[in-house]
């Protein structure tokens, strides 16, 4: 039982450490604007993230290009089925083409605009506050945004309030 406890107070205290680090992190990227992962994100209150935002037409033609459903399937529990696996395959595919280009991990988010407009976004990244200095630069947002609009998303990316 000495061993458990032990080990116990040794997990205990890794997970403190890990959550003053945590926070310490946080306080820097709120003075800075510094990148945050988008965990961090979503327990900080007017966290930002930059992204595409994803029209529903565009994930329609999308969707029926990477996994189309049956136009005789009428069963509402198969229909839902097969929309949730349409949804994955789009989303796991936007973020498979951009993850090739931007290596940090793109993510599936819902933001507001500045008009306060709700949007689905693949995310790129997640900030405290706006910094143009850490999102894709140059070449790269060109190789981004040709890769979103040949999937026949036009809108560029932009930053959105994390909801």
């Amino acid at each position: 039982m000495g061993i458990f406890v032990q080990r116990s107070r040794a997990c205990s205290c890794l997970i403190y450490m890990d959550l003053v680090a945590d926070a310490y992190l946080v306080q820097l990227s709120l003075s800075f604007g510094m990148e945050i992962t988008y965990r961090q994100a979503s327990r900080i209150r007017g966290s930002l993230v930059y992204g595409f935002p994803l029209n529903e037409s565009s994930l329609m033609r999308c969707g029926e290009k990477l996994h189309p459903i049956p136009p005789d399937l009428t069963d509402l529990e198969e229909l839902q089925e097969a929309r949730s696996i349409q949804a994955k395959q789009i989303f796991g595919h936007l973020i498979k083409i951009c993850h090739e280009v931007w290596p940090d991990r793109p993510d599936i988010r819902i933001g507001l605009d500045t008009k306060g407009k709700h949007h689905l976004l693949l995310a790129l990244l997640a900030s405290t506050k706006r910094n143009d200095q850490i999102i894709p630069q140059g070449e790269t947002l060109e190789k981004l945004i040709n890769a979103m609009a040949a999937e026949g998303f036009k809108k560029k990316p932009d930053w959105f309030t994390l909801t």
